[in-house]
């Protein structure tokens, strides 16, 4: 259960933790004012100690100064109603509120649209693209625009060393045995081509064109797919 404090804005009065609802008012009504006989009316809410949930529940509701006292029941509700969120579903809360702006209720309620995996973004785009048959599977033109012909031209030097290469780079090197041996990347055998498909370049520009979104959440790395049309 999480942890918050109430610290009175009069310095005169003392704070106090409490974990729900009830502990609040009963700190509430002991912390006395000796001027006044009545207990302090305004306090600081803060999060002291939880889980990566509870956190992050509060982190969504809190304002600059803490969690407003009239929303304390409606947080440990909260906490309570999605104790049995994953991991991977906090993620995707996290992700929704901090990155796309969403109100925490709109967060808890789509969280399930978000195309999460637990992965940096060059692993997740891997994993992502040999689900579709790998890079094979993929439009012509990405085929081609992504064919790693630097490492291609470096290996085939490295196999064969022709004396019509002497001089030329790894890059120019493979985009000539591609011209002069295959006529395009598409003629490559699927084993081939999909070896020197260029997964690092393709998440960048996934990454450049907000398609995928990488980010950290408790401890691990999360990649979100379609990020810009959650």
């Amino acid at each position: 259960m999480a942890t918050l404090s109430a610290t009175p804005y009069d310095m005169t009065g003392s704070y106090f933790f409490f974990s729900s609802e009830d502990e609040y008012q009963d700190g509430y009504n002991q912390n006395i004012s000796r001027s006044t006989g009545k207990p302090f009316e305004e306090y600081e809410i803060d999060f002291q100690d939880g889980s990566d949930l509870e956190m992050m529940i509060f982190r969504a509701m809190a304002g600059r100064f803490g969690l407003p006292q009239h929303k304390i029941d409606d947080y440990f509700d909260l906490v309570d109603d999605y104790s049995d969120l994953g991991t991977d579903e906090m993620a995707a809360v996290h992700f929704l509120t901090e990155y796309l702006d969403k109100k925490l209720i709109e967060a808890l309620e789509e969280y399930e649209d978000v195309y999460l995996r637990d992965l940096d973004k060059v692993s997740a785009t891997e994993e992502y693209v040999d689900e579709l048959g790998g890079p094979s599977g993929l439009p012509e033109n990405l085929q081609e625009s992504y064919f790693d012909y630097e490492s291609f031209g470096r290996d085939f030097d490295i196999n064969n060393r022709l004396d019509e290469h002497e001089g030329m780079s790894n890059q120019r090197i493979g985009e000539a045995v591609v011209d002069d041996y295959y006529g395009s990347v598409s003629e490559i055998p699927k084993r081939q081509r999909d070896m020197y498909f260029d997964y690092e370049s393709y998440a960048r520009d996934l990454d450049l064109n907000g398609d995928i979104v990488e980010f950290r959440f408790g401890g691990n790395t999360y990649t979100v797919f379609g990020a810009n049309s959650v």
